[in-house]
């Protein structure tokens, strides 16, 4: 079996033309560049699944790998904005094109091969020193803990080493070691933000710590996770996780940073983008205090204390995925409001993104109801609910049977436009106004009533609003008022209910529901796209505008299948539309991270970069065009020479 985390380069073969994931007609390149046959549709799901893997296991900025099919060859180089793709070539007529670019590639430092300069393997008393740090904690009776610790010692992988630089919240600048060993869960797309998210012992400290590695996007609009942290700190926010360090990783000099390169190159004269504009990604990590999933939770009194997270919302912040993974506790039970990645500043000039952010489960109905609804805090205060409520059926006893599980799952489809549009919300309507119908009765009397004032307080809101269409004034008045204080009525709500008795001692149970690896939304998303995917696969060997789906990424340690996956990918004109996937970390169930919302019209992604392979001396080859190029491999901002793969 091929050993992800070791290999350097890889090289696709398959024997006969037909089988290039990409057209070699390049009349129609900006409008697309897959190929559309069948077995062009396989290949390219092959490969990005291999991309996936390489690049969910390895510190690589970016990698580069080879397409051959029968006499034809391609160069492909991947990072978190995309790939940059080759003309195909005749690797037999035309040799000493492969030839120099094994050549070349032989001669790059690790750096340009996109090894990542700050990590380099442990040694054996580094991961001693690792593994009895986790020993230790797991031990320790008075600890929190979780099941995903363990996994954190896979002897699969490779202990590592790992240097970040960077500042703690009030500005003071450090460098710190940690060992690290395998993430909670790998990446699942070879694009976007890709996180993973690591237990670390930190030598200096010697304790273990929680290190957050990811790809944020560099907009001028988006305000930096540690930023976003800094500012709430300052405003004197609770429930906010302690950073420790937090900075970009660094490049080879103390002023660049580790930046994605795949969008510049959609400008470089010669090159052909399909689709829509690239978005740059700068690589960050950050270092904050262990926290604990809600699954660690003692009592239900502890519970619902941690929901008390609302206050965070007081100083015009949103969140924007509130969710039973970015809800969590720290040592003494205390509820912390994690990931804010997500987050922006209320400010009244700021147009609302079009596109809806956040776990699909805990969204608010309104957003789910209305795709194009701009978010505001009153859905982050919903959502809050939601993983109440959903943490609840999980872990403490009630009448709560599997399908309760049914309106936070509900996702229904439309295709307009060719583009899957979710919607969902209806069944948490349903439950919030006609609780009669959908009872869950829980066996503490205390949080039993609680959620049933919290459910009243949001009904309430939902009954305005039904009722605009007669008096649409009074809504908008009503909407205001929550707006002036946000949380404060739900904040009171569970305030008083922590005064009052009833509560029980120790009456959390393990988990009464396990997570299914499927989620029902993702499903009813690949079954939408795979019946449209059938009703166009007819003629779509004919039309260069019937674009196939691809392929999602692979979890396994093992290699990924051949196969493509219809679900993976919906493309339209060259845009493409994927399940989202945000990569956080995922420390408690497969739901309360994984899910993330199908994505719709509004995350139409771009398709790839196109650039024809060049000859040295800088002249593109013969029949495809005397452009004028950069030497293979020759600079550090060329030796990417070929696609653009899809993600946002």
């Amino acid at each position: 079996a091929c050993d992800w985390h070791q290999l350097e380069l890889w090289v696709e073969f398959k024997l006969k033309e037909e089988y290039d994931a990409f057209v070699t007609n390049y009349d129609k390149i900006t409008e697309l560049l897959d190929a559309t046959n069948q077995h062009a549709v396989a290949t390219h799901g092959q490969i990005v699944s291999y991309a996936v893997t390489q690049l969910a296991r390895q510190h690589r900025g970016f990698i580069f790998s080879l397409l051959i099919c029968g006499r034809h060859a391609r160069f492909i180089r991947w990072d978190r904005a995309g790939s940059i793709v080759s003309a195909h070539f005749d690797y037999i007529d035309e040799a000493e094109l492969l030839t120099e670019f094994f050549l070349r590639y032989g001669q790059l430092t690790n750096r340009k091969k996109g090894f990542n300069p700050t990590v380099k393997l442990a040694t054996a008393k580094e991961k001693a020193r690792f593994h009895a740090a986790i020993d230790k904690h797991l031990n320790d009776p008075q600890k929190r803990q979780f099941p995903e610790m363990k996994k954190a010692m896979d002897e699969s992988v490779p202990a590592q080493r790992i240097k970040i630089s960077g500042s703690s919240l009030d500005g003071k600048k450090a460098t710190r070691s940690y060992i690290i060993q395998r993430p909670f869960t790998y990446p699942e797309s070879p694009v976007g933000r890709s996180t993973r998210a690591y237990l670390a012992l930190d030598l200096k400290m010697k304790k273990l710590v929680f290190v957050k590695d990811y790809w944020r996007p560099a907009e001028p609009d988006r305000v930096p996770e540690p930023d976003i942290y800094a500012a709430l700190k300052k405003a004197n926010v609770p429930h906010l996780p302690v950073v420790l360090l937090a900075g970009d990783v660094p490049d080879s000099t103390k002023t660049a940073v580790q930046t994605t390169l795949t969008q510049d190159w959609s400008t470089k004269p010669g090159v052909c983008l399909t689709g829509l504009a690239l978005r740059q990604y700068r690589h960050i990590r950050i270092v904050q205090e262990l926290l604990y999933p809600l699954s660690t939770v003692k009592n239900s009194q502890e519970l619902v204390k941690s929901i008390g997270i609302q206050e965070a919302f007081k100083e015009k912040w949103l969140h924007r995925d509130v969710s039973a993974g970015n809800i969590m506790l720290n040592e003494a039970g205390e509820g912390v409001l994690n990931d804010w990645d997500h987050g922006l500043k209320i400010d009244v000039e700021r147009k609302a993104a079009f596109a809806r952010t956040g776990t699909w489960q805990f969204l608010s109905i309104a957003i789910a109801k209305s795709p194009n609804k701009g978010h505001d805090v009153l859905d982050d205060l919903e959502s809050c609910y939601w993983v109440l409520l959903f943490a609840s059926i999980h872990y403490f006893e009630s009448n709560a049977l599997a399908f309760a599980f049914d309106m936070f799952n509900e996702c229904n489809i439309e295709v307009v436009d060719d583009i899957p549009l979710a919607t969902g919300g209806q069944a948490k309507w349903n439950f919030l106004c006609f609780p009669q119908d959908h009872c869950i009765v829980f066996k503490c009397d205390a949080l039993d009533a609680m959620i049933m004032k919290l459910l009243r307080y949001h009904r309430k809101y939902y009954t305005a609003m039904t009722e605009a269409m007669f008096d649409p004034q009074e809504f908008e008045d009503y909407r205001n008022s929550q707006l002036v204080d946000p949380g404060r009525t739900a904040l009171d709500i569970i305030k008083d209910a922590l005064k009052g008795p009833n509560w029980r001692e120790a009456d959390a149970l393990n988990d009464r529901f396990r997570p299914k690896k499927q989620h029902a939304h993702n499903k009813a998303v690949e079954d939408i796209i795979r019946n449209h995917v059938k009703s166009t696969s007819a003629h779509a060997a004919d039309s260069l505008d019937a674009v196939p789906p691809s392929v999602e990424g692979t979890l396994s340690n093992d290699p990924p299948s051949a196969g493509p996956s219809e679900a993976g990918m919906l493309a339209r004109g060259g845009k493409r539309v994927l399940q989202e996937d945000e990569g956080e970390p995922r420390m408690d169930t497969d739901e309360s991270r994984s899910s993330k919302r199908p994505r719709t019209a509004s995350d139409v992604i771009p398709a790839p970069v196109f650039d024809p392979p060049v000859r040295s001396g800088g002249q593109r080859g013969g029949r495809r065009g005397g452009q004028q190029g950069a030497g293979v491999g020759s600079t550090e901002g060329s030796h990417g020479m070929a696609r653009r793969s899809s993600k946002k």
